[in-house]
């Protein structure tokens, strides 16, 4: 049995569910805001990780907060889990997955300062912290700033060179979908953008990557290769999603860089199904974020032609056989 770990009940986790039954392999939706998502999961010969980094933002924080155990305890019982762990680290950490990318040798945004709203608003300037709960950096060391280039910029905000230069990205460290996003020219755009943010929430400011092309590279992988690649608009505020109202239009013929760019990083990332976003930038490929889980609609479905859930199902499918192949061998 596959179990397939939700906590949004969006169209495509029901698609999924239904396209891996089609297929003749038994499964099991567990819905991880409940209690006994653990003991439902770790019944099933292999899991499917569907919870996304913005689960908090959409009021499933439970789900975020047990998805580690439970996949922690799933991997030490031998069930397959696709993705694997480690992959949803690097789905809920914007600044783990933009340092490992850049360790690889990988271009990827550089993270000048991973801090909370409240942090980061005194840090450029902006007045003290209000209230809230400092949050860890993603592998429990403090917050940091890393400067960039030849050093930060002067603004009116902050009097002195601040510690970073602009424009700049500021987002979630775990978020998606846009939320409290925001492209920023200066500290005191960051500071004004920060107002309506909860203070403890961990943010990251990093790099903006300008888009050569003025569009941002949609790549889904599956099975770690490059299954669906689109070009999505880039909406008037400088960003880019669905929820931004961004049109989405195919991209046969993409760069064979781009593609191999993905393909690396999802190797060492983890991620077996999910999708990852590129800027096309005059310096190369520029991956601004990676996502192992992924999420489309009907009208998405029929716009590209393709059903992406289905090819989710068509891999899931082969992988359960094979789990359940190599353990009649050992038996």
């Amino acid at each position: 049995m596959i179990g397939i770990l939700y906590e949004s009940g969006e169209w495509s986790d029901y698609h999924l569910a239904a396209e891996v039954a089609a297929r003749g392999v038994d499964v099991r939706l567990v819905n991880m805001e409940h209690a006994e998502a653990e003991r439902e999961a770790l019944a099933c010969d292999m899991l499917a990780s569907r919870v996304f980094a913005s689960a908090q933002f959409r009021g499933h924080a439970a789900s975020l907060a047990r998805y580690p155990q439970v996949a922690a305890r799933a991997e030490a019982s031998g069930i397959v889990l696709v993705n694997p762990a480690r992959a949803h680290a690097f789905e809920a950490s914007k600044r783990a997955t933009a340092e490992a990318l850049t360790a690889a040798g990988l271009f990827a945004p550089t993270v000048f300062a991973c801090a909370t709203a409240g942090e980061l608003t005194e840090m450029l300037g902006g007045g003290p912290a209000t209230g809230g709960r400092a949050a860890a950096a993603p592998d429990g060391a403090a917050p940091k700033t890393a400067a960039h280039g030849g050093g930060g910029s002067a603004d009116a905000a902050g009097g002195d060179a601040l510690p970073f230069p602009f424009p700049c990205i500021v987002k979630p460290d775990c978020g998606g979908r846009t939320t409290y996003t925001a492209l920023a020219h200066s500290a005191r755009e960051v500071c004004d953008f920060l107002q309506n943010v909860p203070p403890d929430l961990l943010m990251v400011a990093q790099s903006y990557a300008a888009p050569a092309h003025g569009f941002l590279t949609r790549v889904e992988v599956v099975g770690g290769r490059c299954a669906l690649v689109v070009k999505r608009s880039v909406a008037e505020n400088g960003l880019s999603g669905y929820h931004q109202g961004s049109t989405y239009t195919m991209y046969a013929n993409c760069p064979r860089k781009v593609r191999d760019a993905v393909e690396q990083a999802a190797a060492l990332l983890g991620i077996e199904l999910g999708s990852f976003d590129v800027v096309e930038t005059a310096e190369g490929p520029c991956i601004i974020d990676a996502n192992s889980v992924s999420n489309v609609s009907p009208d998405c479905t029929e716009l590209f032609g393709m059903d992406l859930m289905a090819k989710h199902a068509d891999y899931l499918a082969e992988r359960h056989c094979d789990v359940m192949r190599r353990r009649g061998v050992a038996e």
